[in-house]
C-alpha cells in the first residue's frame, strides 16, 4: 500500500516495493538499515544517504535529472 501525504519519493518507493513483490523489512535489512526503516519512513523524512541504501536494495538509485518543466524565474 502508497501512503498518503508522504513525499513524492517515499510514494515511488513504496509502488517499487509494491512491484518488485518485496517486504519493508526484507528491503530495509537488505540494505543494511534496520528492520523497521522503510516503515519508519512514512512518519518522518528519510535520511538521504539511508533512502538511496533502500533504493539501491530494488535495484534502484537516486538521481538528480533536470526539472521536466520550466522554474519560477528561469529566463
Amino acid at each position: 500500500m502508497v501512503p498518503v501525504g508522504v513525499h513524492p519519493l517515499v510514494a515511488r518507493f513504496y509502488e517499487l516495493l509494491n512491484e518488485e513483490r518485496k517486504t519493508q523489512k526484507e528491503v530495509s535489512l537488505g540494505a543494511g538499515l534496520c528492520y523497521r526503516y522503510a516503515h519508519d519512513i512514512r512518519k518522518r523524512d528519510p535520511v538521504l544517504t539511508n533512502f538511496d541504501a533502500l533504493l539501491n536494495a530494488l535495484g534502484y538509485e537516486l538521481a538528480i535529472v533536470p526539472l521536466s518543466r520550466p522554474t519560477e524565474g528561469a529566463a
